[in-house]
């Protein structure tokens, strides 16, 4: 009776046990197909797409850096470029170490010297004393008015566009560049660097990338806090290759890259990384992070391709093409993954819906996030027709200027009759992107599209995964009865 007991007990609790682990099994089975759906994946340093955009031809043209006041790839210090002797004037650059948003310009003009100078007017920089020049008529800038030899100008730094500010440090400072008739020699005092748009004052060193027709400058801050979040080579070969891969818009021959410290300011809830200018020239946040779908440096080179004027209802094209060209270059290139690629057209979902596309000014986020999503989905309508993003863009460029009519029209003639850019442009809803994966990993709050894990399909699958565990538990308990054990 007792050995009958022990065994039925033994045989029950055995029962008991295996129905525990087989529902443990399954569980386990159940969260790990979660989690790995679920887990953002990180970088293989591998392309993980399929590459639709030509990498053996050069770009369409290429053309030198516009409003340059000296040679195009001329970069220099005090001591590289030029003397009293080569021009009668030498204007010599310096910051005011007691505010860092001064800069002081004194020039020395020879006395032989019976001409006229005069120094053009500086976007975002405000005059806080004047000594030997006149304000000139009509915004003409800055006129000598010869009572002295060593005339001198300060100029304080202000918003240069739309909230948007130069950055400095404690030791270094961007301003804008420096154009003057006449034959100037510009030196910075005791250090610096200046192009067709900005001039750096400070120690600084830099990185040099040849690619095609163009040089890649990289100009960075000595010392600059916080420091750069990869190596000053990562960055230009990573532009270099971009470069190499966007076959569309006219290559500068010379693309000066400032790496800079936090935001460039404010514009409305924004707070940009960067900035580039229609010279081709761009600054960017040093400390952003560099291994994702939205880096800031492709962002900005992006930019630099660009070619045209948008106006009536177009303007969001402008962010949309720069963020969804960079998330698709980003994963071209193995910095980020399809699910990083899948968080940023994921952003769109978060903005509120009521308002237009085409009523959006190019830096909204709608711009950038409702644009990315737009041209996600208008790019996967053109398959059928062969043309890409990159197709568009071209055409853009080859327009004075662009009006949605006119996008309307050219997406109209190369996707089926189910699809509408016009719609989508015009609805006030945010747009359906196209996913590579799908945003199931995202966090809650981002996760606005019906996950993965939702969908019909995999829902009945985990109902009967959970019924099959459950009748497998109950059958592990039925070994142990009140008769068992009586017996």
């Amino acid at each position: 009776m007792a050995n009958k007991q022990h065994l039925t007990m033994t045989s029950a609790w055995q029962s008991k046990i295996r129905s525990v682990l087989w529902f443990s099994f399954l569980s386990l089975c159940i969260i790990a197909s979660l989690s790995i759906l679920s887990a953002p994946v990180f970088s293989t340093g591998q392309s993980q797409i399929e590459e639709k955009y030509p990498v053996q031809t050069a770009p369409e043209k290429c053309i030198s850096s516009s409003g340059s006041p000296l040679p195009a790839d001329r970069s220099f210090t005090a001591s590289q470029y030029g003397s009293s002797s080569d021009f009668p004037i030498t204007a010599s650059v310096s910051r005011i170490e007691s505010n860092a948003s001064l800069f002081r310009i004194n020039y020395s003009i020879s006395p032989s010297y019976d001409g006229n100078l005069q120094l053009k007017p500086l976007k975002g920089a405000a005059p806080v004393e004047n000594h030997g020049f006149v304000k000139g008529s009509f915004g003409s800038g800055y006129i000598w008015n010869k009572s002295t030899r060593t005339p001198s100008l300060v100029f304080e730094l202000v918003s240069f566009e739309d909230g948007l500010e130069y950055p400095r440090g404690e030791n270094w400072m961007i301003g804008p560049s420096l154009q003057h008739t006449g034959n100037v020699t510009l030196q910075m005092n005791p250090n610096g660097s200046i192009g067709p748009d900005f001039m750096y004052i400070g120690d600084y060193s830099t990185e040099i990338k040849k690619v095609g027709c163009q040089k890649l400058l990289l100009v960075v801050p000595d010392p600059l806090k916080p420091e750069l979040s990869v190596s000053k080579s990562r960055i230009v070969n990573t532009v270099a290759e971009s470069s190499r891969r966007l076959n569309v818009g006219a290559a500068r021959n010379v693309v000066r890259m400032y790496a800079v410290e936090g935001s460039l300011g404010q514009y409305g809830n924004n707070e940009p990384s960067g900035y580039t200018t229609t010279s081709g020239n761009f600054l960017a946040t040093a400390s952003q992070g560099f291994d994702r779908a939205d880096n800031v440096w492709i962002h900005e080179y992006v930019h630099t391709r660009q070619d045209y004027i948008a106006i009536s209802g177009s303007q969001w094209t402008v962010e949309g093409t720069a963020t969804y060209l960079t998330a698709r270059l980003a994963v071209e290139q193995g910095l980020a993954t399809p699910r990083q690629y899948d968080s940023v057209l994921a952003r769109s979902e978060v903005l509120p819906n009521g308002t237009s596309l085409n009523e959006n000014h190019q830096r909204t986020k709608y711009a950038y996030f409702w644009g990315a999503s737009t041209l996600s989905s208008l790019e996967h309508e053109l398959d059928e027709s062969n043309a890409t993003i990159e197709d568009l863009l071209r055409f853009m460029n080859r327009q004075a200027t662009v009006q949605q009519p006119m996008l309307d029209d050219w997406s109209k003639e190369r996707t089926n009759k189910n699809y509408s850019l016009h719609t989508v442009v015009f609805s006030g809803k945010s747009p359906e992107p196209r996913y590579l994966l799908g945003p199931s990993w995202l966090p809650p709050e981002a996760r606005i599209v019906i996950p993965l894990f939702a969908t019909l399909p995999l829902r009945i699958f985990s109902l009967a995964l959970l019924i099959i565990s459950l009748y497998r538990l109950n059958e592990g308990y039925v070994g142990i009865s009140l008769e068992d054990i009586q017996d």
